[in-house]
């Protein structure tokens, strides 16, 4: 570029030349010597590149600054960001792997406690089989008792027709509530125990299934039953007894 920018020119004889095309004269009558033409284009050519000159070395100097500081603070960003991308790398895995632990952990408590309320119905249905077969048992050892019944029952017997529905509905009632009070005596403590023995086990089954530290934090709303268990006996002797008809 350097041998491009070498001229050879006079500056005054082109000062004059200018001097005269301003007073409406020719360039020509600012001449000092001969080649004046060849002289004034060079020059021309001179400013032309001169002015090209300054202007790219202007470009350069104005923008180069800011063209560096743009490189920088792309770079700084580009930095933010990769760091900003890896810290959300590591968090979205470390979540992911949370999720697939708890996932794991929510199925496995599922199939644990599928397998424990399965196991708790058949405990319930057999139960249930159970008390079926005792009270039946004890019902028709009763029934053989119920003259003993019978025998404690102390009203007056009368034939009447009036007196006699008053009279059957008595017995019918004291029959009922023998019954029944004979039922609870031998079957309500047994059955109660069995009943508590299967609460606590469910209960114990289930907190088995429930992280300790939630445990810890819901035991004091849970509701525990505080009255025992009870069996009733509803045996509507009057109902039983409806189509009876008394041979007097």
């Amino acid at each position: 570029e350097a041998a491009e920018r070498v001229f050879f020119v006079s500056a005054r004889e082109t000062l004059q030349a200018r001097i005269e095309e301003a007073k409406g004269n020719p360039p020509h009558m600012g001449a000092i010597a001969e080649g004046f033409q060849i002289r004034y284009f060079e020059f021309q050519d001179f400013e032309r590149k001169f002015e090209e000159c300054i202007s790219q070395s202007a470009v350069k100097t104005k923008f180069q600054q800011h063209s560096s500081r743009g490189k920088s603070v792309s770079g700084d960003m580009k930095s933010m960001l990769d760091n900003i991308y890896e810290r959300i790398t590591i968090f979205r895995n470390l979540k992911q792997d949370q999720k697939n632990l708890l996932t794991e952990r929510i199925q496995g408590t599922e199939t644990q406690m599928m397998q424990v309320t399965r196991e708790m119905k058949m405990k319930i249905h057999n139960m249930v089989e159970e008390v079926e077969e005792k009270v039946s048992k004890a019902l028709n050892e009763e029934i053989w008792r119920l003259g003993v019944l019978i025998d404690e029952f102390n009203m007056p017997f009368h034939p009447e027709r009036l007196v006699l529905n008053i009279y059957k509905k008595e017995l019918n009632a004291h029959v009922e509530s023998g019954l029944g009070s004979n039922l609870r005596a031998r079957l309500s403590m047994a059955l109660a125990m069995n009943v508590e023995s299967a609460q606590t086990e469910m209960t114990d089954r289930m907190h088995a299934l429930v992280p300790n530290e939630q445990l810890l934090a819901t035991s004091t709303k849970m509701v525990v039953r505080t009255q025992p268990f009870e069996m009733l006996y509803s045996l509507n002797c009057q109902n039983l007894c409806a189509d009876f008809q008394e041979d007097l």
